[in-house]
């Protein structure tokens, strides 16, 4: 791999597959700099032919190229379309133009609908939450104080107990 500097971010390409590491601390820099995000994207358009149509490759696991442990593979920000090879200690290496293609996706306002949408799960999570602990541990109806005896006759409680007396 040879170092290459694009704009103000360091990265390491490798002139075989077109691929490029960027360290932790690089591509947050990249996320947070506009600058930096459109020097991305000039480098990937002159570095690399984008393919209109991307072929289909074999999904293949590759060790992070400073500890050598393998990475995960993950959708960048869940939403971009992007699966990216992640080491959470050191960086992420990113195949032939998807450096390029998660730049672009910062620019067009992707991380902050990934947030609107993480947002969105995590309310509908808590709704549905709510709703299960309502419903009590057999998830039928709640024990509840009210009638009569001071306990709701419909509680599956109620009804086990009554068979014992």
């Amino acid at each position: 791999m040879a170092a290459v500097g694009v704009g103000s971010l360091d990265l390491a390409e490798c002139a075989a597959c077109d691929g490029a590491w960027i360290e932790t601390e690089g591509l947050d820099s990249m996320i947070r700099s506009q600058e930096a995000q459109a020097a991305v994207v000039a480098w990937n358009a002159v570095a690399h032919h984008p393919a209109g149509k991307r072929q289909t490759e074999v999904v293949r696991y590759a060790p992070c190229p400073l500890c050598q442990k393998m990475m995960n593979r993950m959708n960048f920000a869940r939403v971009s379309g992007v699966i990216i090879d992640v080491c959470a200690e050191h960086g992420t290496w990113f195949d032939r133009d998807e450096l390029g293609r998660v730049a672009k996706f910062v620019q067009n306002g992707g991380l902050a609908k990934s947030r609107r949408a993480e947002l969105e799960k995590l309310r509908e999570e808590h709704r549905l939450l709510r709703i299960k602990q309502s419903q009590g541990p057999s998830g039928g109806e709640r024990l509840t104080r009210g009638t009569g005896d001071g306990i709701d006759t419909g509680s599956w409680l109620v009804n086990i107990l009554q068979l014992f007396t």
